[in-house]
């Protein structure tokens, strides 16, 4: 059982400079994720391993943990976000409702879209097509990629 106990140890070690660090950083007025990176970075392999050659965590341990705390993550960003808020910005309804106008295997750009990319050189278009778009003022430009 050494084996479970030393993975207890390691999780205590691991969630009491956690709450240490998120306690610093709000002295900084910084969001907790900042201080949980800065200590993964200096915990880490990075830094302790690499330079001063000390190991606290068994490698399998903060693998594990490490896939788990990315999934926990990505959740939380999951939950906070506000997808109207997205779906309701002009550069996503512009960019749907030139999607729209596209004919069967065909694909449109903007004319800022064509304006990025055209100096690279390495992708073309044709001439200009003037199309109106659904919810917005006016006709728009849009560029047929060849």
């Amino acid at each position: 059982m050494a084996g479970t106990e030393a993975i207890y140890q390691q999780l205590t070690i691991l969630l009491a400079l956690a709450t240490l660090s998120h306690f610093t950083i709000k002295r900084f007025h910084q969001p907790t994720i900042v201080g949980e990176i800065a200590l993964g970075i200096l915990l880490g392999p990075t830094i302790l391993l690499h330079y001063l050659q000390i190991q606290l965590f068994d490698p399998n341990f903060v693998s594990t943990f490490a896939g788990l705390g990315a999934i926990f993550l990505l959740f939380l960003i999951g939950l906070e976000s506000d997808f109207k808020a997205i779906y309701t910005r002009k550069n996503v309804v512009v960019a749907a409702r030139i999607t729209d106008q596209a004919r069967g295997g065909e694909i449109l750009a903007s004319a800022v879209v064509k304006q990025l990319t055209e100096s690279a050189g390495d992708i073309r278009f044709e001439d200009a097509r003037e199309v109106e778009l659904d919810g917005l003022a006016g006709t728009h430009d849009v560029y047929k990629v060849v």
